[in-house]
């Protein structure tokens, strides 16, 4: 693309600008440019380094003005004030800002601003009353140097002259707009603007196909230029100045426009329409042909782009090749109109050259169809019919479909041969129907079906199923289900006639008792219904298990009813119902629990109780009968507290409650202690409890403890009575005497003067005597020691503490306060602010809590100060300091106590000091110094030099260097300003430095004061770098290139000045070589010798450039030279020749895609590119023969060949036709123009078994007896094989290995091998393979059905070999036998007889009955023999052995073991087990129930129903009633009988003894020990011991009576 900064000369190659270049306009600093060459040369790249002059101002960012807001007080260097920024567009020291404050003002004494950074900070004191506004005017300079441009007018003398007068050029009609054209230069000797010129067009452009730059005369085109229009254009250019008076000069462009290939190609044909066929073998289909009006180009290769189906869909392209040349379009493979009916090609011609220059046509290509599809079944396959249907039921519809069209596609139906089936199809619709009626229960041994399925093979053949035709047919196979579903025929019954179970009394609803099966003769179950008739109050049957569960527990009762008896009736879906019966025993459970008597004690136990002594004793009685029952064990509960189980322990077997370990009452002052009893019943042990109240009773063993503050306090002062200062505070444990405390003091640590007493009884505490706090520093403190000490009734038994008391004596103001320091010297500098703390004149009293305030004594200058009266902080007053006003001060800060007040002073010496308040000023700085690039690193470049009025720090000068050295060449003496060479100077990398350097004074950073000075340090040039060759190192030229040509030029860079030029010198040129020279002036190269490819593909040399300076350098590169090749070598096939062996038909077996691979050919090109890629184009049938003798090539042989050389058979071979085929294949590379070479295969056609075996049709259906003799022939199968001599040899095998049959391998008659069993095996299906070659291919597959027909070699089977049944002595149904026989038909028909006058059997079903009644006590059982016999001739019987038990009858009443029965009851008694009463009945059934009579004392009491037991439902009083009679009743439901009981109500101690009256008696003073006074008497209406009554006198403190303990 043309520059538009630059321009090049045509002749000299000189590049020249345009116009000015603004390098901050531009995206980078790097301008890259491309020259290309008219002649072969390659192009050569330029770079342009846009270099920065110092032409753009630094520019503050926005805003522009800004305002700040700063208190008074702000301190100078307190904080950041503003940051300004600037930027500047220029780079390097030209871009380099630093900021300054304009110095027309006079903020400078309060401002300063960083000259890098632009932070402008406070740097004096502000004064809102002098001044509330300060203007700063802040400046940005750049480090560059100002551009100054002198313009000098002249008069314009001299008219402009061109350099060439006439320019011609050669450019293609396709260049793009824009193109370079030519470029005309023309030089006015003049200066300023009438030296200045401009170029335009003047004409010759009568199509606007051309511009021109006016300034740097570029021609280029503005529009699409075209051949056909005009060849040629003349270009008139004037040149004119720019003057007022301009003058101007003309040249001509001769531009030459030649052809190219623009035009597309132009079908000769538009759409065309062809047909094939699928049977159709790959081959041409159509050739189409292009034409091209252009007179330039390569020409017209055809493809194809895409392809698309008949659903337009696209498609890969592997059925279609088009020839790239002859427009030839062929099939590569045999079209499938299953695939698609039709395609649609997109043909392209192309010239080869662009895009724009394709064209297109469509190509549609119609398939025609051929038989070549087999059918396919789809839809339903599985079917049902249901048993005893009649001949001819439609049980479903089959249905094919055939890709194919016409009678291709016409599909008949049909059975194969596989065997018997009851079935047919109907051959045109595909309809199945039934030929037999079927029978569910008899399916499988009649026709060897599993599940009642038939798994039925249905054929689908095409083509009408008509062999006539020369179209062959095709067939498919499809297995479809056919399932006979079951009719409901036969009842259903039981398995058993009576089912016996067990439940526990207690068991919850829903718990299972057993469960009832059952069955029917049909195939299928259809689903059996149970139910309870009549329904049960107890129990439920669950309707589909059979399961029998409880349904109501509150009515299982073992003591109203033991046996259950249910009737459980079985149906089908069809109502058919059975009947059994179920027995259902209840077991008994443990149900009472064991009592307490009583269940709640209270016991007093001393807390010194010893371990393992036992605390009190419980017992429990439980009613229920048996040793497990109400044998009654005790433990704690788990419910107890752990602190009980830790404690107490109960004996498993007595009841005793045993202390295991120290009762302390303080701890726990009671105990409630819950004891479980349980009887012993090993599965649901019920248990009672009982709650045991244990009280402790105190001991003292606790001593007192203090509680409370032991701290008081008393103000320091005398006190000359006891006064009282607190009370002490203690607590015992100890209840009683033993918890009453009494105090006194043992010693205590205060002065000698100080007297302190403690009350014995309260504890309170007092002082007396002088207390003075400052004797008792540090804390002010002193201790005592108090005892105190429990009351108990013995003194060897009391318990006591010690602690110790501190008494704390609080401060009075009594001492005056004193300073630390008496004199405090402090050094201030005079920028402190008001308010700043300087010093802090702290005191100290002794005293405690004293209010100290601090001042300053009035004198001349402490007004400048002041001091906090609390805090006795001195801070600088509001005025501030000046040392200039006053550098020295002597303060007198005062104190004074109060509460008295007390006064003290101290002296604070305060001197002010200086600040830094002077910047540096330069005395020496030069603007300009000039040093030589080649100076040695240290050299001495200049002396900077300043002075600061400051004194000390402040006024030491220090100097760095802060701009314009950012690679840094120069450092700079701190101290001295000397300024030297730091690293190597270089003239080409920056010829100028502009330098910033600072001078700063040594302050503290925050108050330093800074100077800058300016200076420019320029870097002369020594010839000190060596030309650079800028050429590329490799150039690429065509082997067919003539002597002389121009393979390109070389350039090279100087970075010095005034160098005058370079020369160029070609070296390391191997000597036999003398193939290029070299200019040395301009630095091309030119070819002399001769390229060739194939003897040199490259040529390696050496260039060097020098320049002309001193000392001399130079630049050396290595140039290569690489020989394009071109196309001038023909392919090279291997092998040239190759011969093939390959059988006939060999297509059909190992085809993909119908096609075979049969040789892999290779070919190599010594040329490169596509020259050197080779394809293969075509093979060719050239010669054929049969069995030697040469023949025409038959039409039907087709062999293509891949571009990789894969030769592939498209269509099978027939040796009868041709045993060997000649093949040519052709090989062609890719170069321009393309070159060929021919090689050649042999093909030698092999012979194979083309016929396999066929059976001729016959019967398939043989019946055999069951008995037949090994060796006896079954049937005969045959087959036939057409082909001759060894492969027409037929042999037959039986696929089938473990079978009762063999065949003959020559004859195919089939014979029996082994014995028969139609009950083992009743049909056997028989595959026949009838194969050729000895044991070759397999031919054909015959299926062969033989079925066994029966004979009577079976004996009934009965199913178990003895009966157990169980009748009613009433008689009725005992049970049912049952027996089967596996032969079929009358051979398998039983029937049942049995030899009894009390028993019948029915001889079809075999239902056995008892015809009379039974007695029990005659006989409990019976023993018969039932026979079963067939109805085959002869018949064949069995026997089984019946066992019947009679069920026994209630005809028995129960009877009582004893006629009376006693029992004991406690009294007080809840509820408990007094006695039991137990029956017996002779008879086996029924169980016995007890009841009591009614009346008389009968409400009183319980009786367990089935167990017997007597319970009292509530306490009796022995003392009320000491006996009760009680008449029970025993019944086994129909009979009866009673006896007596007796209850005897046995005493407790439960009545207190109760005194006669009052007594009142006398005594003399002077009576004698053991006189007799008075006799007291009591009764009690308990008995026996419980009626005894003991005496004691209850007044213990008493000990001058006594009274006898039984007497009273």
């Amino acid at each position: 693309e043309p520059s538009e900064y630059f321009t090049l000369v045509d002749a000299t190659g000189e590049l020249k600008t345009t116009r000015g270049i603004d390098r901050e306009s531009l995206e980078n600093d790097v301008i890259e440019l491309l020259v290309v060459s008219s002649s072969s040369a390659p192009p050569v790249e330029i770079t342009v380094e846009v270099l920065d002059v110092n032409d753009n101002h630094p520019i503050f960012k926005p805003p522009a003005h800004v305002d700040v807001n700063i208190p008074e007080s702000t301190e100078a260097g307190a904080q950041v004030l503003l940051t300004v920024h600037a930027t500047d567009l220029d780079e390097g020291a030209n871009g380099m800002v630093r900021y300054t404050i304009n110095r027309g003002s006079d903020v400078h004494r309060l401002f300063s601003v960083d000259p890098v950074s632009g932070v402008v900070t406070l740097v004096g004191q502000l004064d809102y009353e002098v001044a509330t506004t300060h203007r700063l005017s802040l400046e940005a300079h750049d480090g560059g140097l100002p551009v100054l441009e002198v313009v000098v007018n002249s008069p314009n003398l001299h008219p402009p002259v061109f350099s060439t007068k006439v320019h011609r050029v050669r450019i293609s009609e396709i260049a793009p707009i824009g193109s370079y054209v030519a470029n005309v230069a023309a030089t006015d000797r003049d200066r300023g603007i009438t030296g200045r010129l401009r170029y335009r067009l003047a004409q010759g452009d009568v199509n606007n196909w051309f511009r021109i730059d006016a300034q740097s005369g570029l021609i280029t085109t503005s529009s699409r230029l075209r051949y056909q229009t005009t060849n040629h254009v003349t270009l008139i250019v004037t040149a004119q100045d720019e003057s007022s008076m301009p003058r101007f000069a003309n040249c001509s462009v001769e531009v030459a426009i030649t052809d190219a290939d623009d035009n597309p190609p132009v079908f000769v044909h538009t759409t065309r329409t062809i047909s094939t066929t699928e049977a159709q073998p790959p081959g041409p289909l159509i050739t189409v042909q292009a034409t091209d009006v252009d007179t330039v180009g390569k020409s017209i290769v055809y493809s194809i782009s895409r392809v698309f189906d008949e659903n337009n869909h696209v498609v890969l392209n592997d059925e279609f090749v088009i020839n790239p040349t002859s427009g030839e379009i062929s099939t590569t493979a045999t079209l499938t109109r299953d695939v698609s009916r039709s395609y649609n090609l997109s043909v392209v011609a192309s010239n080869q050259l662009s895009v724009a220059t394709v064209v297109q046509i469509e190509i549609v290509v119609e398939v025609s169809d051929t038989n070549d599809n087999p059918p396919y079944f789809a839809g339903q396959l599985a079917f049902s019919i249901r048993e005893n249907e009649p001949k001819g039921t439609y049980i479903g519809t089959v249905r094919a479909y055939d890709a194919d069209i016409g009678i291709h596609g016409s599909i008949v139906y049909s059975l194969p041969s596989e065997g018997v089936v009851p079935f047919a199809v109907h051959p045109f619709t595909g309809e199945i129907t039934s030929v037999a009626t079927l029978d569910a229960e008899n399916l499988s041994r009649m026709f060897n079906v599993t599940n009642n399925t038939f798994a039925l093979t249905v054929r689908a053949t095409d083509n009408n199923g008509s062999h006539v035709t020369d179209v062959p047919t095709h067939s498919s196979d499809v297995t479809i289900e056919i399932k006979v579903d079951d009719v409901n025929e036969f009842p259903p019954s039981c398995r058993r006639r009576l089912y016996r179970g067990e439940v526990a009394e207690n068991s919850a609803n829903g718990t299972r008792v057993i469960q009832i099966t059952s069955h029917d003769m049909d195939y299928e179950d259809d689903g059996f219904e149970y139910s309870i008739s009549p329904p049960d109050v107890a129990f439920v049957i669950d309707p589909h298990t059979g399961w029998i569960m409880v349904s109501n527990s509150a009515r299982l009762n073992i003591e109203e009813k033991m046996v259950h008896e249910l009737v459980v009736e079985v149906s089908d879906t069809t109502g058919s119902s059975g009947r059994c019966v179920v027995e259902v025993q209840l077991s008994g459970v443990n149900d009472n629990s064991p009592i307490f008597q009583p269940s709640s004690l209270t016991w007093l136990v001393p807390e010194s109780a010893p371990l393992h002594s036992e605390i009190g004793r419980l017992r429990a009685t439980d009613y229920d009968v048996g040793d497990i029952n109400n044998e009654v064990t005790y433990a704690l509960s788990p419910s107890n507290d752990p602190e009980i189980r830790r404690t107490f322990v109960v004996e498993a077997s007595s009841g005793r409650i045993i202390l295991t370990r120290s009762l302390d009452r303080e701890t726990i002052g009671s105990y409630d202690v819950i004891v479980t009893s349980q009887d012993s019943d090993p599965v649901l042990p019920m248990t009672s409890t009982a709650t045991c109240s244990v009280i402790i009773k105190d001991a003292n063993d606790n001593r007192p403890r203090f509680v409370g503050s032991m701290e008081f306090h008393v103000t320091e002062g005398y006190y000359a009575t006891a006064t009282n200062i607190g009370a002490m505070a203690t607590t015992d444990d100890d209840v009683g005497a033993n918890g009453i405390v009494t105090y006194r003091i043992v010693g205590h640590g205060g002065g000698g003067e100080v007297e302190v007493g403690i009350d014995p009884n309260s504890g309170r505490l007092s002082v007396g005597g002088r207390l003075d706090r400052e004797q008792f520093l540090p804390d002010g403190l002193f201790r005592i020691t108090v005892v105190a000490t429990d009351s108990a009734t013995h003194p060897v038994d009391r318990m006591s503490a010690v602690g110790v008391v501190v008494i704390t004596v609080l401060d009075f103001n009594d001492n005056a306060p004193l300073f630390q320091q008496s004199f405090v010297e402090v050094f201030v500098s005079e920028t402190t602010s008001p308010g700043d703390v300087i010093s802090t004149a702290s005191a100290r009293d002794v005293d405690q809590s004293q209010s100290i305030s601090y001042s300053l004594r009035p004198i001349t200058g402490s007004e400048d100060f002041r001091i906090d009266p609390r805090s006795a902080e001195v801070t600088v007053g509001p005025s501030g300091l000046d040392r200039e006003r006053r550098a020295i001060y002597t303060l007198h800060g005062e104190l004074v106590g109060i509460i008295p007040r007390h006064t003290v002073e101290a002296r604070v010496f305060v001197e002010i000091e200086n600040i830094n308040d002077n910047p540096p000023v330069f005395q020496l700085c030069p603007p300009r110094v000039v040093v030589s690039e080649g100076v040695d690193v240290g050299q001495y470049v200049t002396t900077i030099q300043a002075n600061d009025a400051d004194i000390g720090l402040n006024g030491i000068v220090e100097y760095y260097i802060v701009s314009g050295d950012a690679s840094g060449q120069f450092k700079i003496a701190p101290d001295t300003g000397v300024v030297t060479v730091q690293r190597p100077l270089d003239h080409e990398i920056q010829p100028q430095f502009n330098l910033v350097v600072m001078a700063t004074d040594a302050a503290p950073i925050s108050s330093r004061h800074r100077s800058y000075c300016d200076i420019i340090i320029e870097v002369s040039d020594i010839n000190d770098h060596a030309p650079q060759l800028l050429s590329p190192p490799t150039l690429y030229m065509p082997e067919s290139s003539p002597a002389g040509t121009n393979i390109g030029t070389l350039g090279a860079y100087d970075q010095d000045e005034s160098t005058t030029g370079v020369i160029y010198t070609l070296m390391s040129q191997s000597p036999d070589d003398s193939t290029f020279i070299l200019n040395q002036t301009s630095g091309s190269i030119y070819l002399v010798g001769e390229l060739d490819f194939e003897r040199n593909v490259q040529h390696m040399f050496g260039i060097m450039a020098c320049d002309r300076g001193v000392p001399r350098m130079c630049d050396i590169t290595n140039v290569t030279v690489v020989v394009v090749d071109v196309n001038d070598e023909s392919p090279v096939i291997s092998p040239a020749s190759i011969s093939v062996n390959i059988k006939e038909g060999h297509l059909h077996k190992l085809a993909i895609h119908n096609r075979v691979n049969i040789s892999q050919l290779t070919a190599s090109d010594k040329d490169t590119g596509l020259g050197g890629i080779v394809d293969f184009r075509s093979v060719i049938v050239t010669s054929a023969s049969r069995d030697r003798s040469p023949i025409t090539p038959p039409s039907g042989a087709s062999f293509t060949i891949s571009s990789t050389g894969i030769v592939t058979l498209t269509q099978a071979l027939d040796r009868e036709e041709a045993s060997q085929y000649t093949l040519d294949v052709i090989a062609v590379d890719r170069g321009t123009p393309s070159l060929t070479s021919t090689g050649s295969i042999l093909i030698i056609v092999g012979d194979v078994n083309e016929f396999t075996p066929v059976f001729q049709p016959q019967s398939y259906w043989v019946n055999i007896s069951e008995n037949a003799g090994v060796g006896v022939e079954v049937t005969q199968v045959s087959a036939v094989d057409h082909d001759a001599g060894e492969f027409g040899v037929v042999r037959y095998e039986l696929l089938e290995d473990f079978t009762p049959f063999v065949v003959d391998p020559s004859t195919g008659i089939i014979s029996v091998s082994r014995g028969l069993d139609r009950e083992m095996h009743g049909r056997f299906t028989l595959h026949v393979v009838a194969s050729d070659h000895e044991g070759g291919v397999i031919g054909a597959t015959h299926v062969v059905i033989v079925v066994l027909d029966d004979v009577n070699d079976n004996q009934p089977m009965f199913d178990q070999p003895v009966y157990d049944f169980y009748v009613h002595s009433s008689g009725g149904h005992c049970g049912v036998v049952h027996a089967s026989d596996r032969d079929s038909g009358a051979n398998g028909e039983v029937v049942y007889t049995v030899e009894s006058t009390l028993f019948h059997i029915d001889p079809h079903s075999g239902m056995l009955t008892a015809s009379l009644f039974l007695d029990f006590e005659t006989k409990t059982s019976y023993q018969l023999w039932v026979e079963a016999r067939d109805s085959g001739t002869p018949p064949v019987s069995a026997f089984t052995n019946l066992t019947i038990n009679v069920v026994d009858a209630n005809d028995n009443p129960p009877r009582f073991n004893h006629n009376l029965y006693v029992g004991h009851v406690i009294e007080s008694t809840p509820s408990s087990t007094i006695t039991r009463v137990s029956a017996w009945d002779p008879d086996t059934m029924g169980g016995v129930t007890y009841s009591m009579v009614s009346g008389g004392d009968s409400h009183l009491f319980e009786l367990h129903p089935v167990g017997g037991t007597i319970r009292n439902r509530s306490p009796l009083n022995r003392e009320l009633r000491q006996s009760y009679f009680l008449t029970v009743e025993a019944t086994d439901g129909l009979h009866s009988s009673t006896t007596g009981v007796k209850i005897i109500v046995d005493d407790i101690n439960d009545n207190a003894p109760r005194f006669t009256k009052l007594f009142t008696a006398t005594v003399r003073e002077d009576a004698e020990i053991g006189d007799y006074i008075i006799q007291v008497t009591s009764t009690d209406m308990d008995s026996a011991e419980n009626s005894r009554n003991r005496y004691e006198l209850s007044d213990s403190g008493n000990d001058a009576f006594t009274i006898h303990p039984t007497t009273g």
